[in-house]
């Protein structure tokens, strides 16, 4: 928690200070290549929200093969006498490959976007680089070798950033769901009770024996 609360503050003032240090080697040029990486921001949410949604469509699912299977144990005896045990296996077994369908559509949309970010950095180079030299700027081995350490510096509280823009994200997301199981419709009970009155069973006259 203590990790999480420093990277809130720290993560935005580090990356200031980087953009500074960065802006006294190569002027305006630098905020040419901050711009192209600023588009990952964007395309993060957009990453998150779509992994949300799955997130989401992945909980149904998960709860409705927890209710077959709940249903499969505590009626175990007469489905093994029915022979039915192969048809809730079968359908629990589909639940489940929906269930890793989800997972894997998650896991390839985070995949894509950690290839894109790692690529990111040789992007935010190259245009930076490139609007220095336009700008009519010469590039020598100082400044190639101290910016390329200041943008490789970068990476970290940018990461930060992001990851902390998932988190919120998700967790945000979480308290949706949260609060639409809270606020939905109370399940009315479909058992009855029937009240009797008198006498259920009423014997006159009656005898009982039995034989050994």
């Amino acid at each position: 928690m203590v990790c999480v609360s420093s990277e809130i503050w720290g993560g935005p003032i580090r990356l200031l200070i980087g953009i500074y240090i960065l802006w006294s080697f190569l002027g305006p040029s630098c905020f040419v290549g901050i711009a192209s990486a600023m588009i990952l921001i964007p395309m993060n949410i957009i990453v998150e929200q779509l992994v949300g949604r799955f997130q989401k469509k992945l909980i149904g699912n998960r709860n409705e093969r927890i209710n077959v299977l709940t249903e499969f144990l505590q009626g175990i005896k007469v489905l093994k006498f029915y022979a039915w045990e192969e048809y809730f296996f079968e359908k629990i077994v589909s639940i489940r490959k929906t269930e890793l369908s989800e997972i894997r559509k998650a896991e390839f949309l985070r995949m894509a976007f950690r290839f894109l970010f790692l690529s990111a950095f040789s992007v935010v180079l190259l245009v930076t680089f490139s609007s220095f030299i336009l700008m009519g700027n010469s590039l020598d081995a100082q400044t190639v070798f101290v910016s390329f350490f200041l943008i490789w510096l970068l990476r970290t509280p940018f990461r930060s950033i992001l990851h902390l823009l998932a988190h919120f994200i998700q967790g945000f997301t979480s308290i949706k769901n949260i609060q639409a199981f809270l606020e939905g419709k109370e399940l009315i009970s479909i058992s009855t009770k029937e009240e009797t009155h008198g006498n259920s069973v009423l014997l006159t006259n009656a005898s009982f024996c039995w034989r050994d």
